[in-house]
């Protein structure tokens, strides 16, 4: 059995060991407290210049894309603009083809060469037939007025003989 003066001093050993180990704790406390401040404050100062740069870069980059919005809205005007002048052109192409098909009829009722050639030589046959025709008429009127004129001389002498 054990006496109770070796469990009083076991007491009190243990107290010290307590004592010293709560000490020692606290100083390592103390030195932890202080390494995590410092790291801490470093780590501070970093995220401070990561958020500083950060924030650069975020700055830069939406002056940027303000720039880009600009130019957007830009190109977008330019489109509005350049879709009108397509429907623009697209009813001019319509008014063309239009048009290109309105000749093609005319053109396919129009004569060919060779028909307007064989048109033509009908018609230059047509003319010379008149101007043989012209040509009889006018021989004939020449000699029907010569005829004219002989009767009306007849006439003159016959009147001339009766009166006299």
């Amino acid at each position: 059995m054990r006496n109770q003066n070796d469990e009083l001093v076991r007491k009190k050993d243990l107290e010290k060991v307590e004592e010293r180990l709560a000490a020692k704790i606290d100083r390592v406390d103390k030195r932890l407290s202080t390494k995590i401040d410092n790291v801490d404050k470093r780590l501070s100062k970093k995220i401070d210049e990561v958020d500083k740069r950060l924030s650069a870069k975020i700055d830069a980059n939406a002056a940027k894309i303000d720039a880009n919005a600009g130019k957007i809205d830009a190109n977008a005007e330019m489109i509005k603009a350049n879709g009108k002048k397509i429907d623009a052109n697209a009813a001019a192409i319509h008014n063309l083809t239009r048009e290109v098909v309105d000749i093609r009829i005319r053109l396919d009722q129009t004569l060919t060469r060779d028909e307007f050639k064989v048109y033509f030589d009908e018609i230059i046959s047509g003319q010379d037939k008149m101007m043989s025709i012209l040509t009889r008429l006018d021989q004939d009127w020449i000699s029907i007025l010569s005829r004219i004129e002989r009767l009306e001389r007849d006439v003159a002498e016959l009147k001339a003989d009766r009166s006299g």
